[in-house]
């Protein structure tokens, strides 16, 4: 049997979107600096495999991830673009890890210890806590830890990064800042010099244009996946463009009615339209009464999503009928559900419920609009791994 999408919930990714805002970072931090465009969480959801190459044909230089499993795609692809692995494995993985070219994580001993004993030649990153307490090594050891990896002949040192906290707060970041900067004099003092220095993740690449330093991993700024103040400073382009699904059934509840989970009756009598995508789908089951699209016009999901439906409220809308299309994203006659309309109706941040939408749902990727050789270079050598 033929016909079914795969999926319920099409969601429409615009790889051309991705590509203005890769080159909206490459103008602002310049031709200089070395950009890992983050592709971790299949690009956002969006599509490692798509979304890479578009990437880096539009001015990264290369590609910063979580999965090793994602590196070696990437380069069966023949990508030969330098590729970050953050810290995402166990240390008895680190002979697989550096067989896929990667450039490795050192966030701790036990990675510093399997990844010096993994090969000849391991092209490193040292990752230092400065202050956001999740991954890298403590202040008191890194004197040690340039220490350890100098006197490991496999281990090769590229750069220092880490993931400063309270970017909202310059002073949180100036104190931060300070910590990164003993971190750079320490390796340096063990004979590391040149290094790639990185702190900017999207929002130091918006915020604080002294700390790009000469590298930058921006992430969530790529996809467009930003909430307010940050929209205030910048626009980018959302690369998830459009989500929609359709109404499976239409039907008339009286006042006094009590449908689904919703906490109290209905005060009124309301028409609804049920739409096959719930929590399961990756929608948050707590509604806040988000606002739909059906037929160009506004309408609002009724009570909380279940595991494979909601409901809309479509008493204004007329005519609807089972098949019709409802979108929760995007654009719709001459209506439009934006990103921060999204936001405002959530319970969970666009940075989280995004990408496990997209993917979650049929991908359907819009006609490439971008025209080769827009794209604005780095001055880096195309390097490879």
């Amino acid at each position: 049997m033929t016909g079914f999408p795969n999926r319920i919930v099409t969601v429409e990714i615009d790889l051309a979107a991705l590509a203005d805002n890769v080159r909206l970072v490459r103008e602002r931090i310049g031709p200089d600096v070395r950009f890992y465009a983050v592709g971790k969480g299949d690009a956002y959801g969006t599509g490692l495999e798509r979304a890479a190459p578009v990437m880096l044909e539009a001015g990264a230089d290369g590609l910063a991830m979580s999965d090793p499993a994602d590196v070696a795609a990437m380069r069966a692809r023949g990508l030969r673009q330098p590729m970050l692995l953050y810290p995402g494995t166990p240390p008895s993985m680190a002979g697989d890890v550096v067989a896929t070219g990667a450039i490795v994580t050192l966030h701790d001993d036990p990675s510093l210890d399997a990844f010096a004993a993994a090969g000849s030649s391991v092209e490193a990153f040292v990752k230092v806590d400065c202050g956001f307490g999740r991954l890298g090594f403590p202040e008191a050891d890194w004197s040690r830890t340039f220490e350890r990896v100098r006197r490991a002949g496999s281990l090769r040192l590229r750069g220092i990064y880490t993931h400063l906290a309270f970017t909202e707060d310059p002073a949180a970041v100036l104190a931060q800042m300070e910590r990164f900067r003993r971190a750079a004099d320490l390796a340096a003092a063990n004979g590391f010099h040149d290094l790639e220095l990185m702190v900017a993740s999207s929002r130091v690449v918006l915020g604080y244009e002294d700390l790009h330093l000469n590298a930058v991993n921006p992430g969530r700024l790529l996809y467009g996946i930003l909430e307010r103040p940050w929209t205030d400073k910048i626009q980018p382009a959302p690369v998830i463009r459009r989500i929609s699904t359709f109404v499976i059934q239409v039907k008339d509840l009286a006042a006094g009615s009590h449908p689904g989970y919703m906490p109290e009756p209905l005060s009124a009598a309301r028409r609804i339209a049920i739409v096959p995508a719930g929590f399961a789908n990756g929608f948050p089951r707590i509604a806040n009464s988000a606002p739909v699209l059906v037929h160009g016009r506004l309408a609002r999901v009724l009570g909380m999503r279940s595991t494979e439906h909601m409901m809309i409220d479509v008493s204004d809308v007329p005519d609807v009928a089972p098949g019709d299309e409802v979108v929760l994203l995007g654009p719709q006659g001459d209506q439009n559900i934006t990103l921060d309309m999204l936001d405002e109706a959530g319970t969970v941040p666009l940075i989280e419920l995004l990408p496990r939408l997209a993917r979650s749902s049929r991908r359907l990727y819009l006609p490439d609009r971008a025209a080769p050789g827009r794209h604005r270079p780095s001055r880096h050598a195309p390097a490879t791994a």
